[in-house]
C-alpha cells in the first residue's frame, strides 16, 4: 500500500510534464471571404439550421456553425413559416446555386449560394430598395 502512493505521484507528475510540453493545437482553417459563391457537401447531413429572409432568400448553417446565404430566383412563398425544408441537389452530393429547396409542395430555385455572416436580428433586417433605386446589397 505504501509503495502505490509514490508510484501514483510519479505517474501524475509525468502526466503534468507531458501536458506542459504539448504544442498548441493549430488554428482552424480560415473561412473564405464572405460573399463568395460556394457549395455545401452532403446537405442532408451537414446543414443543421436555416432562417428565412422573407421569401427572397435563406440563411443556412452547417454543422461547423458556418453560415451561407441563398438567394432565390423569384420568391419562395411559405418559407417564412416553414419548420422543415428539404434539399434537391439534382443528383449531386453538393448543395449549390443549381439546387432546389422544397417546402411542402413548393420548389424554390436558387440563383446564388454564397458564404455569409450570421443573419442579422429580425428587427434589423432591411428590405432592398425598389428596382432602379440604390439597393442595399445582401450577402
Amino acid at each position: 500500500m505504501t509503495m502505490r502512493l509514490p508510484m501514483i505521484a510519479a505517474v501524475v507528475a509525468l502526466g503534468l510534464g507531458v501536458a506542459a510540453q504539448a504544442k498548441p493545437l493549430p488554428a482552424p482553417p480560415a473561412w473564405p471571404e464572405l460573399g463568395v459563391e460556394t457549395r455545401i457537401p452532403f446537405p442532408d447531413r451537414t446543414i443543421r439550421d436555416f432562417e428565412a429572409d422573407t421569401d427572397e432568400g435563406i440563411w443556412l448553417q452547417d454543422n461547423r456553425r458556418r453560415w451561407y446565404y441563398g438567394r432565390f430566383i423569384g420568391n419562395c412563398p411559405g418559407l417564412q413559416f416553414a419548420q422543415v425544408i428539404a434539399f434537391d441537389t439534382r443528383g449531386s452530393a453538393e448543395f449549390d446555386k443549381h439546387s432546389v429547396i422544397l417546402i411542402e409542395r413548393e420548389k424554390c430555385f436558387l440563383s446564388s449560394l454564397v458564404t455569409s455572416d450570421r443573419p442579422p436580428p429580425r428587427g434589423q433586417r432591411t428590405k432592398p430598395a425598389p428596382a432602379g433605386g440604390n439597393e442595399t446589397p445582401k450577402p
